[in-house]
């Protein structure tokens, strides 16, 4: 038989992970696509355009704002496109605390 008066056990409070005062953001990094195999990244037979090429040297990080400047500079809008039509990069999305 079930003793209902029996006291529980206490369960201790979640602790706070996060400071109080983090900046949580999400920027992107240029990336080849998952389905692209390694042997076709950037090789004689599958070259990688000029833009995807200066991109993937510079391995940096870009905001949505940095992305919208760029596709301003080109006439296109490179979150949709990356690098053109056909193109094996994309941006990922990344969780930046600060």
């Amino acid at each position: 038989m079930f003793n209902f008066f029996k006291k529980k056990k206490e369960v201790p409070a979640p602790q706070e992970t996060l400071q109080k005062n983090v900046r949580i953001s999400i920027v992107y990094s240029y990336e080849w696509k998952d389905d692209v195999p390694l042997d076709k990244r950037d090789t004689e037979e599958h070259p990688s355009r000029p833009f995807c090429k200066r991109m993937m040297e510079l391995r940096r990080i870009y905001t949505a704002v940095d992305i919208e400047k760029i596709s301003m500079k080109l006439g296109y809008s490179v979150f949709d496109r990356c690098g053109g039509d056909g193109c094996r990069h994309v941006w990922k999305s990344n969780i930046h605390m600060k």
